[in-house]
């Protein structure tokens, strides 16, 4: 049995799967994982062709020690494009409508700000009525904090 025929093969399906994951990952997902992946099964598919590696079980060995090493080589710089934490300084002061019911101090509201409708919680007074003009002052999570101008 003609063993080059089979590598090429596998090399094929190595660089024909890693090649639509990374499309998939370019267009329609966008999470790094898929580049990861993509990128550790291009390096294997190189491999195969360079006959670094002969065996179909060699490949998926290489692929999984492959993908680990750039996980690990490229975590701190997806943590980095990932991290979200308080980069709302273009929400805060600026102002949104009490919508629903009138927003009470301690309690969960909604405010329209900006033509999206988030959670709100008033900070300063008691009651911000129906249709009420209130101002950003902080955003944590998924929640608005505002004050009674």
């Amino acid at each position: 049995m003609n063993l080059d025929f089979l590598t090429d093969s596998i090399a094929h399906i190595w660089l024909i799967v890693s090649t639509l994951v990374l499309c998939v990952e370019l267009i329609f997902i966008q999470s790094f994982f898929l580049i990861i992946v993509g990128i550790a099964g291009l390096i294997t598919a190189a491999a195969l062709y360079a006959g670094i590696i002969s065996s179909p079980l060699a490949s998926v060995s290489i692929f999984g020690i492959l993908s680990v090493i750039l996980l690990i080589s490229f975590w701190g710089k997806i943590q980095k494009l990932r991290d979200k934490t308080s980069k709302f300084n273009d929400i805060k002061n600026t102002f949104g409508v009490v919508i629903e019911q009138p927003l009470i101090k301690g309690t969960l509201g909604k405010i329209n700000w900006s033509g999206t409708i988030v959670n709100a919680s008033l900070l300063n007074a008691d009651v911000a009525e129906l249709n009420e003009t209130v101002k950003i002052v902080e955003v944590k999570g998924n929640t608005f904090f505002v004050i009674k101008e």
